[in-house]
């Protein structure tokens, strides 16, 4: 499963992401500010976004807050990886103001 988020999705998003059989990724916006909680019981939790982490660290499970923590993710997955992504800064396209 993958969901991703606009440019006009609020930084304090809240979302709640499971499956039984797939991994999941979420990618939310670059401003995205929360308490986040993923787990996988076969496969691998990871962020690209700075995350202060909150308790053990382990390769399945990754809970923590990015940001001043005012939004709240969970991914869950029993059989793949959860990631939590970055939406990439829009691209600009500048005119050279030459006519072609």
């Amino acid at each position: 499963m993958t969901v991703v988020c606009t440019a006009e999705t609020p930084p304090h998003l809240v979302a709640d992401l499971s499956s039984s059989s797939g991994s999941v990724t979420l990618t939310v916006p670059s401003n995205y500010s929360g308490r986040v909680a993923m787990s996988t019981s076969s496969g691998s939790a990871s962020s690209d976004l700075p995350i202060t982490i909150q308790g053990t660290i382990s390769k399945r499970r990754l809970v923590g807050t990015i940001g001043a923590g005012s939004g709240r993710t969970a991914l869950r997955t029993s059989s793949g990886s959860v990631r939590l992504k970055r939406q990439a800064a829009p691209t600009l396209h500048l005119s050279t103001g030459h006519a072609m």
